[in-house]
Parts: C-alpha cells; sequence; structure tokens
C-alpha cells in the first residue's frame, strides 16, 4: 500500500484515497491493524490529510480494503524524486546507454506522484509501473509524453499469467492499449514455483497475451537475465 490520504474519518478508523481517474478507495483499520512510523509506535490519529500512507493491505472489495499494517505515513519525500531523476541522468546518457534504449522504472506508487515532472534534456523513451499492487496483478504502464506521465498498456507479471488471464486483467482497456510487457519464464523463482509447469514458456504466454490485445499492440517480453543481455550487448559491440 502506498496511498494519499484525501479524508479520514476518526470515528470509523478509515480514511480514503483518491486514484488517477477519480475513482475514491476506502481503508479500514481494525484493532488488529499495526501502526509504525518508522521503527516506532505511533497512532491513527497521527495521521494528516494529504499524507501517503505506506504499508500492508487486505482487499474486500473493488472500493475498499482493510489495513493490515501502516509502516510509514507523512507528506512524499522531495529526496527520493531527486534520487530518481539523477538515476535517470545516468541510465540515459550516452555512455551507459550507448544503444539509445528505451528505460523502464518500477515506483512504489504512481509514476505522477513519485516523480512528477522530468528533465526536458531527456530523448529516450521512458516507461514507468507501479509496483504498490499485489503481486498476482497486472500494472498498467505509463509512459513520459511531452509533459506528463500517460497510460498506454499494461504490464503483466508471471505470477499473473499463471493464475489465469482475461481481457479484464488488461490494466488498460485493450481498445487504448498501445504496450504490453510480460516477464519471462526465468522470473519463476519469484513465484517460487518447483518444478514449473512443463507448458510454461515464453511462447505460450505470448500467444496468451496476443489473444487478448489489439492487433496493432506492441508486445514485449521483459527478462530477469539483465545482465547477461547486457554481457551479451557488449560483446556484440566489441566484435
Amino acid at each position: 500500500m502506498h496511498s494519499q490520504v484525501a479524508t479520514i474519518d476518526a470515528a470509523g478508523k478509515s480514511f480514503t484515497h483518491k486514484n488517477a481517474d477519480g475513482k475514491e478507495v476506502k481503508f479500514v483499520l481494525t484493532d488488529k491493524t499495526e501502526i509504525k512510523q518508522g521503527k516506532a509506535d505511533a497512532k491513527f490519529e497521527d495521521i494528516k490529510v494529504g499524507d501517503w500512507v505506506s504499508g500492508l493491505r487486505i482487499k474486500k472489495s473493488d472500493t475498499e480494503w482493510e489495513v493490515v499494517k501502516i509502516t510509514k505515513f507523512g507528506p512524499l519525500e522531495k529526496k527520493a524524486a531527486n534520487a530518481i531523476r539523477s538515476a535517470l541522468e545516468f541510465l540515459t546518457g550516452p555512455e551507459f546507454n550507448r544503444a539509445r534504449l528505451p528505460v523502464l522504472l518500477a515506483f512504489d506508487g504512481a509514476p505522477a506522484i513519485v516523480v512528477p515532472d522530468i528533465a526536458s534534456t531527456t530523448s529516450l523513451d521512458l516507461f514507468a509501473i507501479d509496483g504498490a499492487a499485489l503481486f498476482d496483478r497486472t500494472y498498467p504502464i505509463y509512459r513520459w509524453i511531452d509533459t506528463d506521465w500517460c497510460a498506454v498498456g499494461t504490464y503483466i507479471p508471471i505470477s499473473a499469467y499463471l493464475r489465469g488471464l482475461t481481457a479484464e486483467d488488461l490494466a488498460v482497456p485493450a481498445d487504448e492499449t498501445l504496450v504490453v510487457m510480460f516477464e519471462s519464464v526465468n522470473v519463476i523463482d519469484d513465484v517460487r514455483l518447483s518444478p514449473p509447469p512443463e507448458e510454461l514458456n515464453d511462447d505460450a504466454v505470448y500467444a496468451s497475451v496476443r489473444s487478448l490485445v489489439g492487433a496493432t499492440a506492441e508486445v514485449f517480453r521483459v527478462s530477469d537475465l539483465v545482465e547477461l543481455d547486457w554481457l551479451q550487448q557488449r560483446i556484440r559491440e566489441a566484435a
């Protein structure tokens, strides 16, 4: 959970968060909810409207969550955004990214909130996902276009494919999806399956994904073997 508090119901021990699409979501605390501010104990009354609340949650419905634990709350730290901008300057620089490849970022929160603006000197394609959702769900992919993060597609973890994909799993409607990224089966350790099903392979995942999206959508495989991919690229360049 990484959500900004829009309203607080002190008597009901709950708060609301408004999604980017304007939909309001309610977070309800129980007598078992643990509240921490880092390592220190805290109280629900310490949380203020506008704070960002991080922790663990359980989904009760499309508009309500039960809060299991709050680990941190308060205003969004500007130093996190500055650190990301510094990393981007390195990742998009010609010395590191000589092939001028797109950059995919995973944030613990909505990209428009974590990094609301990007340096105008950045010329590469920048994509981002909000990784704060549950691991078996799909995530919307955002692309930095001109001066804003725009939803352009869907990121599909291998765990979401194993759960069984449907058109409803697309984080962006199929007719609006321009980009789909799915995780390669080489991330199978992340979902702790041993051994993996015999029918599980990248071709099967691709076929399933392609059947759900429009014919014009771009579909990409995201490999977990980033270091190996990078090494092979350096070998090709040296040759």
